[in-house]
């Protein structure tokens, strides 16, 4: 059980935003936790990220650029031990692709030994960093959208994951088994593994049913069907909690 957590709007404070989002899900996981954003500054849209071991009420990312694009994760340990490149998000070879993931991808240690035979690096021993790489991979030869819809696919277990490539502003989110719900607000738009960390942001949510995919950006949220790509239509709820 880990904490996720995505931020696509006009502020340009996005990785605050998403550490103050983290903070209301550290209950999900405690061991250690980062973030990562796309600098608004940076023309080559070049992924920064932050991560930490240890708890994350005592941190801060004042340091981190300004940007409108952002998410993090809280970690509760299951593949590797409590390190900070264990902890996520995770990157492929190239560092344009990041992935922040809740759940156990069973099978991926196969897939992992597949990868390395086609000269992927690794530097964690989680299950999610495969992921990235497995992404990597079939970009190759596919657009983005449809790389994250056949790895999520490939991937054995209850799992959510969020995926962006530093060449679109957009997350692409899945879930099967793993909570995950998005947040509509005025021209922003969030992504969290529980509404709660939501509600200083919007109540307009929708949560992702099992192999049901997000993609998202500021400005639109639209949902698939991951085994058919059939588009779904959304069935907001506004919350009627108060934090």
């Amino acid at each position: 059980m880990c904490g996720i957590f995505a931020y696509a709007g006009e502020k340009i404070n996005a990785a605050s935003i998403v550490f103050e989002g983290l903070k209301h899900l550290e209950y999900r996981g405690y061991d250690s936790w980062g973030v990562a954003v796309v600098p608004v500054a940076d023309t080559n849209k070049q992924i920064f990220v932050k991560k930490r071991i240890g708890k994350i009420g005592n941190a801060t990312v004042v340091d981190m650029p300004e940007s409108m694009f952002a998410f993090g994760h809280t970690r509760w340990a299951t593949h590797g031990g409590v390190t900070q490149a264990n902890a996520h998000p995770h990157l492929d070879c190239t560092g344009t692709i990041a992935v922040i993931h809740n759940g156990i991808f069973e099978n991926y240690e196969n897939v992992k030994n597949k990868l390395i035979q086609k000269s992927h690096t690794f530097i964690s021993e989680t299950d999610t960093e495969v992921i990235a790489h497995l992404i990597e991979e079939y970009a190759k030869s596919m657009d983005f959208g449809h790389a994250v819809q056949k790895v999520f696919n490939e991937m054995k277990g209850l799992n959510a994951i969020i995926a962006f490539s530093q060449e679109d502003d957009k997350f692409i989110a899945a879930r099967n088994g793993s909570p995950l719900v998005v947040g509509y607000g005025k021209d922003e738009n969030f992504l969290a593994s529980d509404a709660t960390a939501l509600l200083s942001h919007t109540k307009l949510v929708h949560y992702l049913e099992d192999n049901e995919m997000a993609i998202l950006n500021k400005n639109d949220i639209r949902l698939f069907n991951i085994k058919t790509g059939e588009p779904i239509k959304p069935k907001k709820q506004r919350l009627r909690w108060n934090a």
